[in-house]
């Protein structure tokens, strides 16, 4: 099960759907097409489903860690944004030094 055999499976997914389409290999504008459209279809006949499944659990694995990151990220957003806003919560800044200030304490 490697990105090849991946690769395999999307492109005879696509040669499938696009045949269905056009109504079928048969029906193709060049012999080239069809021929191809053979072979990908041999490719995935050979695919087992444990070698499917098996591709999708580690597609599934990468799109969690990439959630994951996001979520570390926005957590790491929502902290900033609250620290921020707890130093102007109940401030009440009298003098133009005083709001430059708090304004500099907040980009630090």
């Amino acid at each position: 099960p490697s990105q090849e055999a991946r690769a395999a499976f999307l492109s005879a997914m696509e040669g499938a759907v696009q045949a269905y389409v056009d109504g079928g290999a048969r029906k193709a504008e060049s012999e080239s097409l069809a021929a191809r459209l053979d072979e990908q279809d041999r490719l995935l006949t050979e695919l087992t489903n444990l070698e499917v499944l098996s591709v999708e659990v580690a597609d599934v694995r990468q799109r969690e860690a990439c959630h994951r990151s996001r979520v570390r990220h926005l957590e790491e957003e929502l902290a900033k944004a609250e620290r921020r806003a707890e130093m102007w919560r109940g401030a009440a800044p009298a003098s133009r030094g005083d709001r430059i200030q708090a304004m500099e304490r907040e980009l630090a």
